[in-house]
C-alpha cells in the first residue's frame, strides 16, 4: 500500500482540521512583511545569467531572502530575483496551493519572462530554484515555454508537487536536468500537510519533497542521468538544515548545497559545456570524489526501497 493511502486513512477528520489551523498559523508566523532581500538584478549581474527564486504558497518571506542570500554567498554571480507568484497575501496560501487558473497564468508569465530575458541576453545561464510550492510552479513554467526555448537547470526545494508528476514533459526544457533536495523528516507539511489540502498537481499524497520522484512504471530509466534526487543526510545539520519543510531554505545550507552545484555547472554554449552536456556511459553514474551519495540519477529500484523506508 502507497504511503498516501496510508496516510489518508490514518487521519482523522479532527485531525485534519488541527493540521489545517497549524499550517495557518505557521505561516502567519513566518510569513507577511518579513522578506528583506534586494533583487540583485544590475546590468552586470544579467549579463552573466538569471536565476529566479519562486517562494512557497506562504508568498514574501524571508525564507525566500535566505536562499536568495545563499546563492549570492556561494558565489552564484548571475541577477538573482525572488519572483512572487502568489497574491502576495498568506491567507490566501490554499488557493495558492490549488488555483489551477492562478497557477496557469503566473507560469505562463514566468515563461514568457525567461523568454524575454533570452531574447536579451542570448546565451545566458537561467536557472529556477523553487522552494516547496514555487517548486510546483518551477515544473509548470517549464510546462508552458516553447519547444525550442531551455533554461540552464532547476532547483528544487522540499517541491509541494506529487511523486507521480512525470518529468518527461519537462526535463527537454533544461539543459542540465533537475535536483530534488528531499527529506523523510518533513512529515508535517508535504507528508500530512499535502495529503490533507493536497500538493499544487492536485494530488492527496506525500510529497515529492518527502519521498522523492517516483519513475514511470513505463519507463523506469526515464530519469537516469537527468534527476538527481539529494536526499537528507543528518550531516546537512550542520549546515543548518534539520530536515524539516524549511530547512533547505537555510542560508548556510543554499549556500554550500545549491549555490555551488549551480556555479560549478559549465557553460552550455562553450565546447567544454556541450560536451558534458551529453550523455555519459553508465559508469559516470557512480559519485564523484566529494559527491554526496545521493547525488546519482535516480532510478526505479531505488526509488522503491526509498519508498519502502516512509512505511515505517
Amino acid at each position: 500500500m502507497h504511503v498516501s493511502l496510508q496516510l489518508n486513512e490514518r487521519i482523522p477528520p479532527v485531525m485534519r482540521r488541527v493540521v489545517g489551523t497549524l499550517l495557518l498559523a505557521w505561516l502567519g508566523c513566518f510569513a507577511s512583511g518579513c522578506c528583506y532581500f534586494n533583487n540583485l538584478n544590475g546590468p552586470e549581474q544579467f549579463e552573466r545569467g538569471y536565476t529566479l527564486v519562486l517562494p512557497g504558497i506562504e508568498g514574501p518571506s524571508h525564507f525566500n531572502s535566505d536562499i536568495a542570500q545563499g546563492l549570492r554567498d556561494g558565489g552564484l554571480d548571475t541577477a538573482i530575483e525572488v519572483h512572487d507568484w502568489t497574491s502576495g497575501n498568506f491567507v490566501n496560501f490554499l488557493s495558492h496551493l490549488r488555483s489551477v487558473p492562478r497557477h496557469r497564468r503566473e507560469a505562463e508569465n514566468l515563461a514568457a519572462e525567461i523568454v524575454a530575458y533570452q531574447d536579451a541576453y542570448p546565451g545566458r545561464p537561467v536557472h529556477l530554484v523553487g522552494m516547496s510550492g514555487g517548486g510546483g510552479m518551477a515544473l509548470l513554467t517549464l510546462e508552458q515555454l516553447p519547444a525550442d526555448r531551455r533554461v540552464t537547470s532547476v532547483m528544487l526545494l522540499a517541491p509541494a508537487i506529487s511523486p507521480q508528476y512525470d518529468l518527461r514533459q519537462v526535463l527537454d526544457r533544461t539543459e542540465y536536468g533537475i535536483w530534488n533536495f528531499s527529506s523523510l523528516g518533513d512529515i508535517f507539511i508535504l507528508g500530512a500537510g499535502t495529503s490533507v489540502a493536497g500538493t499544487i498537481d492536485g494530488k492527496h499524497s506525500p510529497s515529492a519533497g518527502m519521498v522523492g520522484f517516483r519513475p514511470p512504471a513505463d519507463d523506469p530509466d526515464a530519469y537516469r542521468g537527468r534527476v538527481r534526487e539529494i536526499r537528507y543526510s543528518l550531516d546537512m545539520a550542520l549546515d543548518g538544515n534539520l530536515g524539516g519543510h524549511m530547512g533547505t531554505s537555510n542560508r548556510s545550507f543554499i549556500r554550500k548545497h545549491v549555490a555551488t552545484r549551480l556555479a560549478s555547472l559549465p557553460d552550455p554554449n562553450t565546447s567544454s559545456g556541450r560536451a558534458a552536456e551529453q550523455p555519459q556511459p553508465e559508469a559516470s553514474q557512480t559519485p564523484a570524489p566529494g559527491q554526496a551519495d545521493d547525488d546519482v540519477p535516480v532510478s526505479a529500484s531505488e526509488y522503491q526501497l526509498h519508498l519502502s523506508r516512509a512505511h515505517r
